[in-house]
Parts: C-alpha cells; structure tokens; sequence
C-alpha cells in the first residue's frame, strides 16, 4: 500500500511544502504515467504468503485553545513538513497566517495551494506531556492511507512481544508528522516480531508498530493483488461514483498541473495585485516572447459586417451602441488619443474583432464578445495566450454537495471578467475599433482595460482573483 499528501494514493511523500519567499527546492515521488491516464490506484499487494505493509501509524491527541480532539498521525520522515486536515482546525477552532505551500515533483512537475500555517499542542495517546508543533500547514483533504492494527500484529512471537498498545481498524490520520518534528517519531526503545518484521518503536508519542506484516496463511498459494481499475470499467465506476457521493470528507486532490498550467499559475500570483478597489492581473502568454502579426484590417472587415447589421436591425444597432456607451462609462474600455496610437510598438500588439450574441429568450438583450479566436494567418489572440489552470469544480460536484446543507445558496457576479483590470503593458493585445455606426469616418481606437468576455485565459484569471478576493475576508464575515 502506498500513501499520499495531498496527492492521490500512488505517490509517496518525499519532500512538500515552501516558505512563500525564498523557497528552497523541495522533492516528491513522481506520479506513475498510467495512474495520469487511467487513474488507476494500487491500493494494496498480497502475496502467497499474506504479507502486508505497516505504515507508522499511532494515536495521538491534538489540543486547541479550549478543545481537544482524539485522531491518528502518520509519522513520515519522506515530508519536509507537518501537515494536518483543515476539518480539524475548524474543529479544534485554531486561527493562523495564510501562506503558499509548494508541492514539487522530480521531472519539475509542481503545484501550490493557498493554506494556513498554525502552531498547537499535540500528545501521546493516554498521555499527559504534550509536545508543540509548529509551522503546520492546514491541508484540503489530506488523503492519508486507511490502516488497521490486529491483535495479531503485536503479540505474535515469543514471549514479552505483547505491546502496551492498543489494536484499531480502519484508522485514518488526520495528522503527518514530517522531517521538521522528527524528534517525535525517533525510536528510543525497539522490539523486532520476526527477522523480517514487523518492528515496533517507543517514541515520544508512544508505541508504534510498522514493516511487513504476516496475516494468516490462506488456501491459495497464487499472488493477488487489490487494484482499482480504469474507470472504463463500468462496475468499477458506480463503486467509485458511490463511495465518491457518500464520503465527502475524503477526497483526491486534482491531477498534477502541466508544466504550462504551473507556468500560468506563476503568472497569476506575480502579476495579480489590488489596485484601489479591484484586483489587476496580467495575461497568461504563452510564451513570453510573443510576436502577433497586423491584425487591424482583419479588425476593420469584421467591423463592417456588424455595421451593415446595424443598419438592418435598429434594435439590435440600439442594444450594441448602449452596450459599448456603457463600457466607455464604466471604465471597462478607453478610447486612444491619436498620439497613443501612434506611438504603439510592440509585438503583441492585436486588435480583436467584435461582434453581438442574441439570447433568444432575452429579446433584445445582446452579449459583446471579443473574437479572440480570429485569425491572422495560422495565428489568434488565443493561439498566443495559455487557458491556465482549470480549479473551479465540476458541475456534478457542486451538486453533489447540495445534500450536506438544509439550505442551497447561489450567487452572480455581474460582469464578472470586467471586475478584474488587466495590466497596462497588456492592454495593447485588446484593442478594438468603434465609430458609433457612423461609417462616414475612420474609426477610433479603443483598448479594453479589463478582462474580456472571449479571450482563453479570462476563465482561470478570474477565478484565481474571485478565490484570492474571497480568501482576503474569510475572516471577515462571521458566520454567514
């Protein structure tokens, strides 16, 4: 059986976790590439003889300001840090500093997550001397390996070998206690069951058993081995689906982010800053040296089309004009001074066509959307930009976890990607041109200051701002 922290089972834990500034590299086991593809999991080997595998699992109790709460902790001197499930902060009622925890793999595959870092006190289990831990990271859902503890693991050979220790079935940690304690998990008295294990150590935290393990001997001499299939497996699949329904509290992790979402994801946490009452951000290019070809006379024919509209629809004329005053209005958009054109040099310069979409069971309601997908050539706006990590959750999940609450709540954000400002070196890929219908004259020049409604990017972006905006005054809102 192998274990993980906070990655899915099949990854073992090497070293996780960084300050937020400086970092220094810190290691993880590479994720097996058929576990990528099928999403496989090797949950546990038995071979011929009945040998398992024990990890250094033992009882221990954490304490809070005024509480304190019975769980398991996983000793594992492959972490360069602790870490606990964030279900057990709100339980224990622990506030801490909200910091980035980094987890890197071999090959420079990596992912962060927002936590929080705590201190608090944890014992032995029955024991009275609690020992500190500090600089504890709060992790969304550790999924530590389930274990259990027979009777039979602690008193089967010779005499004395029986342990004062308790059995237990079907045990999770809630707690990893990494390289940074390893002072609780050092062995200060040892008893070995047999040549080959399991063993058995006095720690701080009290007595532990770990190694292989022998079960009783079965009537088949063939190797078998317990594994979760490719999820094309339909039988398979309505197991999962069940126990993913079902189990709320334990819950994989995404996959490992590729290496241009980690690349994006770098992106976002250097360039997002709050600028007065909102947040600015840059564009995920992808690469950096971008070089967009002329695209103002694709812009200007995709302009006439929409004005000979227009002139065909003067409802439709109406809705687009008050649409584009609004965004002027608003600050979403600007026009350029002649000079501003002018003096405009760069390499990811790029003016996007526009174009109105009708909502049928809006009548006379239109959304503009910027055509980012147009193409100069082989090359568009979007062809340039990264669509960046994908965290919001799928639909099934989000109604899925309508069962655990009486009451359902739902929200809007209005104009949700033009909340968010986009840097000013970036503005000039987001320009447009507009002459209010009036095709007598040539047209302005207009850039969009915010995200918007079209480019691949904005989707993640504004995520990423709505989750960091959000995280900012969770403290803030009581109990609602």
């Amino acid at each position: 059986m192998s274990h993980n922290a906070p990655q899915p089972a099949g990854d073992r834990v090497m070293n996780t976790g960084r300050m937020p500034q400086p970092a220094d590299p810190h290691t993880r086991a590479p994720q097996p590439a058929d576990a990528q593809s099928t999403q496989q999991r090797n949950l546990s080997c038995v071979d011929s003889d009945g040998e398992r595998l024990l990890f250094r699992i033992l009882p221990v109790t954490l304490h809070g300001a005024n509480k304190r709460i019975d769980t398991y902790a996983l000793l594992d001197e492959g972490s360069s840090v602790t870490m606990i499930d964030d279900e057990l902060l709100r339980d224990l009622d622990i506030k801490g500093e909200r910091r980035q925890l980094n987890i890197q793999w071999f090959g420079g595959r990596a992912t962060r997550e927002l936590t929080t870092v705590v201190s608090m006190e944890v014992s032995g289990a029955d024991k009275r001397k609690r020992h500190v831990l500090r600089n504890v990271y709060a992790v969304s859902n550790l999924s530590l390996p389930m274990q259990s503890l027979h009777q039979r693991d602690v008193q089967m050979w010779g005499n004395g070998a029986r342990l004062p220790m308790k059995p237990y079935r079907g045990a999770v940690p809630k707690l990893l206690i990494g390289l940074d304690h390893a002072h609780l998990g050092l062995p200060m008295q040892t008893k070995r069951f047999a040549p080959q294990g399991p063993y058995a150590a006095a720690t701080e935290l009290g007595w532990v058993v770990f190694g292989p393990a022998r079960d009783q001997p079965t009537a088949t001499s063939s190797k078998s081995c317990l594994l979760a299939v490719s999820q094309e497996d339909a039988i398979q699949k309505m197991v999962n689906d069940y126990f993913d329904i079902e189990n709320f509290g334990v819950k994989l992790t995404p996959p490992v982010a590729a290496s241009d979402d980690a690349r994006a994801q770098r992106i976002l946490e250097d360039t997002t800053v709050k600028i007065g009452e909102r947040y600015q951000t840059g564009l995920l290019w992808n690469p950096d040296n971008v070089e967009l070809p002329r695209s103002y006379d694709m812009a200007y024919k995709r302009k006439v089309n929409i004005e000979r509209k227009m002139k065909r629809n003067d409802q439709f004329k109406q809705a687009y004009m008050k649409i584009m005053d609004d965004y002027v209005h608003k600050g979403y958009a600007r026009r350029l001074k002649q000079h501003e054109v002018a003096l405009a040099n760069s390499d990811k310069l790029w003016y996007l066509p526009h174009f109105g979409v009708e909502n049928p069971n809006k009548p006379g309601k239109i959304r503009l959307v910027f055509d980012a997908a147009a193409k100069v050539g082989d090359i568009s706006l979007n062809s340039a930009l990264s669509k960046g990590p994908q965290h919001y959750k799928s639909l099934p999940a989000v109604l899925f976890h309508f069962r655990e609450g009486a009451v359902g709540v739902c929200g809007d954000i209005r104009e949700m990607f033009h909340q968010v400002l986009i840097r000013p070196q970036d503005r000039c890929a987001q320009r447009f041109l507009w002459r209010n219908g009036d095709d007598r004259r040539e047209p302005d020049v207009y850039e969009m200051r915010v995200m918007t409604f079209g480019a691949a990017c904005s989707p993640s972006a504004a995520h990423y701002v709505k989750t960091l905006n959000a995280l900012q005054f969770q403290d803030s809102c009581g109990t609602c």
